[in-house]
C-alpha cells in the first residue's frame, strides 16, 4: 500500500472514530434525559417542568 493511501485510510478511520464517539455522547445524553423525565413523571412533576429540565419535547415525554 502506498504511503498516501495509508495516510488517507488512517485519517478516515480517525474521523470515523471521532464521529462515532460524538454520536455516542449525544445518544447517552438523550437516554439520561429520558430517564430523568421518567423519574419526574413518576413524581407527578408538571410536564412544563419536565420539558424545561430535560429539553425533551412534549411528544417525547408523553411516550415515556
Amino acid at each position: 500500500m502506498d504511503a498516501g493511501l495509508k495516510k488517507g485510510r488512517e485519517e478516515g478511520e480517525k474521523i470515523g472514530i471521532e464521529k462515532g464517539r460524538a454520536e455516542g455522547r449525544v445518544e447517552g445524553e438523550k437516554q439520561k434525559a429520558i430517564e430523568m423525565a421518567r423519574m419526574m413523571k413518576a413524581d407527578n412533576e408538571p410536564l412544563e417542568k419536565i420539558m424545561r429540565y430535560t429539553c425533551l419535547t412534549l411528544d417525547e415525554i408523553q411516550k415515556i
